[in-house]
């Protein structure tokens, strides 16, 4: 058997669980549709506002870094 067979088919074996292993439960749903429906207008804007903070630091941070690897780049 070929090696690229005997991965498909281990890959087959595996569909039923999570990355970690586990079995998928019936009871747990990716979709968040509802999800501002269940929040109350104050939580969501919360919420949008944390968001937009913590992206902020996300690319302040990531810009930082992307200037250190430049400088290490010209200096190396």
């Amino acid at each position: 058997m070929n090696p690229d067979k005997e991965t498909i088919e281990e890959n087959n074996e595996n569909e039923g669980v999570t990355a970690a292993g586990q079995p998928f439960s019936p009871d747990i749903s990716p979709e968040t549709a509802n999800i501002d429906a269940d929040l109350e207008g104050n939580d969501l804007d919360k919420l949008k506002a944390d968001l937009a903070e913590t992206k902020d630091k996300f690319l302040r941070i990531y810009s930082e870094f992307d200037n250190f690897k430049n400088v290490l780049n010209v200096n190396g």
